[in-house]
């Protein structure tokens, strides 16, 4: 019965447990799906999460891995750790994506460092290129623990960028960064240290970063002043600008002629830049030379700025001439012999004196016939005319080849007037010559004295006359010439007291030369005319010998002389003036005089004598005498 028992209940329970199992199956099934589609999920999780950035866990191999450092918070490891070593080993084949953050400072000045901050740099220098736009710079320093970098700004464009690169870094480094400015900032990292090793661009994190080189200078950018102001030809040294705000770096120093930037050349050696590129040499923070600046497109006045960086200077005119500083002068002293040679060669050749002789051409400029002398009003006429045409002539020039404005010179206000005053007093000098009479003749042949002179006398108002106008005529002409050919604008102005100091000079010369009476003149003298029968027999002792001057304003009390000696007249003869001066209105003076002399010498009327007339008021002229037998 108790076996019977045992059996029912084993069936009992049997039947439970079969009743019962089903349903703790499908439970137990479903817990099982449940969970192993959760480590399906975690699995799949762990594995992406893992090729993006190393984890702490468990490692395939049932190794721990090390802990990574991460931007937030450095790990600092000894170098002997095994640990760390290893973990960087297998880090490195799959490293994690470097980012920038920050460069900084932003705005630097040449030779300045420059940290690049971020995560997952490489720690090799030889792996990380830097750009600032095209151009390529190599670090100078890197973190080991790939967090930052530094490298210089470029201190001149000629120079490496970092003292401490490398000739290999030199080689990756570019030498052509000279301009100031705003530049972007791009990093490149390569994935083993290696030639031709594939490399990858470096993202900014949140925007591109920026790099502003800004100019090494000291104050305001400002010009003050440049020597010389004009740039001739053949100038080699260029010119000097003066002022304040320059860089240091000469290729930061731009010209700006007229708005229009001119290259500057990049070497220091001004003898190896090449044609069109401007040659600029930092004296010093206030002083700059520039040299070999291209004259052939900047002819002509012109302004001229420096620009540093972003910062453009006031502008100071500079003039770039198309010809020598010489050529105004040369051009107008030529001009003007040209004019006075074409005037001395339409001069007439038959002006002939009374000696008989031929005045020369440049002396036929001078030349008044009425007095037989030279003319004082014709020389200031000529002074001045030539004064005002070289002038002018040299305005011109100096304004449309070196200064380059091709237009016709103005003429000063008072210039006009001076010219004027001179031409009227030739035209009234010669008026009242023709009512008054012509002054003495003075000696045989013109001299410089006839300048100063009234028939051999000094006159003070032909003297002060003569001064004024060598003064006026002189201090204008070197006014001109004194005058940079660059920077005249006008002829110098003639003061107005002093155009009226040459009216009255002018008036004192007409003045005196109308109150002052008109003096002799000598055409000829003839010895026994031909109407006169010679003498017969042997010659008398002392002989008689009849002359007559034949001229204009001969006194019948002048004084006669002989080679110099009063002439002896024949015993009860005085001079006769047969022959009245019509043109005299006074009728005071005639134009034969005749007189008889006595002489010892039997051939005095065969050889030439110098015979002289003085009028009463001390006026003298010269003539010659000629011998009989030259008479026809």
């Amino acid at each position: 019965m108790f076996e019977s028992q045992s059996t029912n209940s084993r069936t009992i329970d049997s039947e439970g447990i079969v009743s019962i199992l089903p349903r703790r199956q499908s439970i137990i099934l479903a817990l099982c799906v449940v969970l192993f589609a959760t480590l399906t999920s975690l699995g799949a999780f762990a594995a992406s999460t893992s090729s993006r950035a190393p984890v702490g866990g468990a490692s395939p191999d049932g190794a721990a891995r090390q802990p990574q450092a991460t931007e937030t918070e450095p790990v600092s490891r000894s170098p002997a750790d095994p640990a760390t070593t290893a973990g960087h080993e297998r880090g490195s084949e799959d490293p994690a994506r470097p980012v920038i953050e920050k460069v900084e400072p932003a705005e630097v000045t040449r030779g300045a460092d420059v940290t690049v901050s971020g995560s997952g740099f490489p720690p090799s220098r030889e792996q990380i290129e830097i750009r600032l736009d095209e151009h390529k710079i190599v670090p100078r320093e890197v973190d080991p623990n790939g967090k930052w970098f530094t490298f210089v700004a470029p201190t001149r464009s000629s120079e490496q960028d970092g003292a401490e690169a490398t000739r290999k870094d030199a080689s990756r480094a570019d030498t052509d960064i000279s301009r100031l400015g705003s530049y972007r900032v791009s990093v490149f990292v390569a994935t083993a240290v290696k030639k031709d090793a594939p490399t990858s661009w470096v993202p900014a994190g949140g925007r591109a970063h920026r790099l502003r080189i800004l100019p090494d200078t000291e104050g305001q950018l400002e010009l003050i002043a440049i020597h010389p102001t004009v740039s001739y030809p053949g100038n080699k040294d260029g010119v000097s600008v003066m002022g304040s705000g320059f860089s240091r770096e000469h290729t930061d120093n731009i010209p700006v002629i007229d708005g229009r930037e001119l290259p500057v050349c990049k070497r220091s050696d001004c003898s190896k830049c090449s044609d069109g590129e401007v040659c600029v040499t930092v004296v010093s923070g206030r002083q700059l030379q520039l040299s070999n600046v291209p004259r052939d497109e900047l002819l002509g006045p012109r302004e001229l700025r420096i620009r540093v960086g972003d910062s453009l200077s006031n502008p100071i005119p500079v003039t770039f001439s198309r010809v020598d500083k010489r050529v105004p002068l040369w051009g107008a002293a030529v001009f003007v012999c040209c004019v006075v040679v074409a005037i001395v060669l339409m001069a007439s050749r038959t002006t002939k004196l009374v000696s008989g002789e031929t005045l020369s051409r440049w002396g036929a400029l001078f030349f008044d016939k009425e007095t037989q002398s030279y003319s004082v009003g014709m020389l200031q006429l000529y002074l001045w005319w030539s004064a005002a045409i070289f002038g002018y002539v040299y305005l011109t020039v100096a304004r449309s080849l070196v200064q380059g404005n091709l237009d016709l010179a103005p003429l000063p206000d008072r210039l006009p007037g001076i010219v004027m005053i001179s031409s009227s007093t030739s035209v009234l000098a010669i008026g009242i010559t023709s009512v008054r009479g012509p002054k003495g003749a003075g000696g045989i042949k013109p001299s410089l004295l006839d300048f100063v002179t009234v028939g051999g006398l000094v006159a003070a108002e032909r003297v002060q006359f003569l001064i004024w106008t060598v003064i006026g005529v002189t201090s204008f002409f070197l006014l001109v010439v004194l005058h940079d050919p660059a920077r005249i604008q006008d002829l110098p102005e003639i003061p107005e007291g002093f155009l009226y100091l040459m009216g009255i000079s002018s008036f004192g010369y007409l003045g005196g030369k109308f109150a002052r009476k008109s003096g002799p003149v000598i055409e000829s003298v003839d010895v026994a005319p031909p109407n006169t029968p010679p003498q017969s027999g042997p010659p008398q002792s002392p002989q008689s010998i009849e002359l007559r001057i034949r001229g204009r304003n001969l006194s019948r009390d002048a004084g006669v002389y002989l080679d110099d000696e009063l002439a002896k007249l024949a015993r009860g003869t005085r001079p006769e003036t047969p022959e009245m001066d019509d043109r005299e209105p006074n009728g005071e003076y005639a134009k034969l005089l005749s007189l008889r002399i006595e002489t010892a010498d039997p051939q005095w009327p065969t050889r030439p004598h110098e015979i002289t007339v003085r009028n009463p008021d001390g006026q003298v002229a010269v003539g010659r005498v000629v011998p009989r037998g030259n008479v026809s």
